[in-house]
């Protein structure tokens, strides 16, 4: 009995020693972020500047560019230019809650991940013979996810480093899920350790990443891989995979795996970005996998 209520006591001063230590966390994290909202130039949307969305290029073809986790449609400009020289009109949207206010980013779900994505393909499929999409991280699973709900807008699909499971590499002690598990419980708001996942210096101008993330974004994104999982067999569309064996944020064995199961596509290509981490559109293997990307939609679908 008296071992009983050792491990008692013990398990509730751990307790209260995780809940002081996460209140403590995210008193700092809170003062943090007001400091860094101060230097924060916004348009009159609440935009962040330079995370905008953006057109470029004329043609029939139209191509719909979705940038990952915490970051925002700058990632494209320098694949988008290369698509536009080609022919296609490019548009850069932005995912809700990345580069937007801190009211926006609370508001944030699955559902409107994928319904701002639905919304800008029927947009551009009013207007065109068809619409691709050429996404990253996860963008590719918000795609992903938009097409086996039933979207059929999408003429095929893009998708560098599609995050369909998050890689444990800079979690070594607990698993990313369950740090999220554990911490998500207690802590409503987190800071971004960790620098962008890239080779390559990304270049003068390019807004930095989002950098205080709302748990319930975090609810979202799992909420979408999870919605994902296990069905890349049901894709009946065109699909085109890059994989980085140096990914630190998506799992690059998961994501491999899940683009060979794809075999209901009607074409399938999966090709590996060795010289590129996580930002494949902005690392060395970039160029490269944009003509090979073009000439895989050029082919026909």
């Amino acid at each position: 009995m008296k071992n009983v209520r050792k491990a008692a006591w013990a398990a509730l001063g751990g307790g209260m020693l995780l809940v002081t230590g996460c209140a403590a966390y995210s008193g700092v994290v809170a003062a943090r972020w007001r400091a860094w909202e101060r230097g924060v130039a916004r348009n009159p949307d609440g935009v962040r500047a330079g995370c905008e969305p953006f057109d470029l290029g004329t043609g029939r073809t139209a191509v719909l560019f979705v940038h990952g986790f915490a970051d925002n449609p700058s990632v494209w400009r320098p694949m988008a230019e290369a698509f536009a020289a080609r022919g296609f009109h490019c548009r850069a949207m932005r995912l809700p809650g990345f580069g937007g206010t801190m009211a926006e980013r609370r508001a944030v779900d699955a559902e409107g991940w994928t319904r701002a994505l639905a919304d800008e393909a029927a947009g551009l499929r009013r207007t065109h013979d068809e619409v691709w999409t050429v996404t990253h991280s996860l963008g590719a699973a918000v795609a992903i996810r938009h097409v086996l709900q039933g979207g059929d807008d999408l003429a095929g699909l893009v998708l560098l480093a599609p995050l369909v499971d998050v890689s444990d590499k800079r979690s070594p002690l607990l698993g990313a899920r369950t740090w999220f598990r554990v911490l998500g419980r207690f802590v409503p708001l987190a800071e971004q350790p960790f620098p962008e996942d890239i080779l390559k210096d990304a270049g003068p101008g390019r807004p930095e990443l989002e950098r205080f993330i709302p748990v319930n974004v975090y609810h979202a994104l799992f909420r979408v891989l999870d919605d994902n999982a296990g069905r890349a067999g049901d894709l009946r569309l065109p699909v085109y995979g890059a994989v980085s064996p140096r990914d630190n944020i998506a799992d690059p064995a998961a994501a491999e795996a899940w683009l060979r199961a794809a075999t209901g596509a009607p074409r399938l290509r999966v090709v590996h970005a060795n010289d590129s981490a996580h930002m494949i559109p902005l690392d060395f293997d970039a160029g490269w996998i944009a003509e090979d990307a073009i000439r895989f939609i050029r082919d026909g679908g």
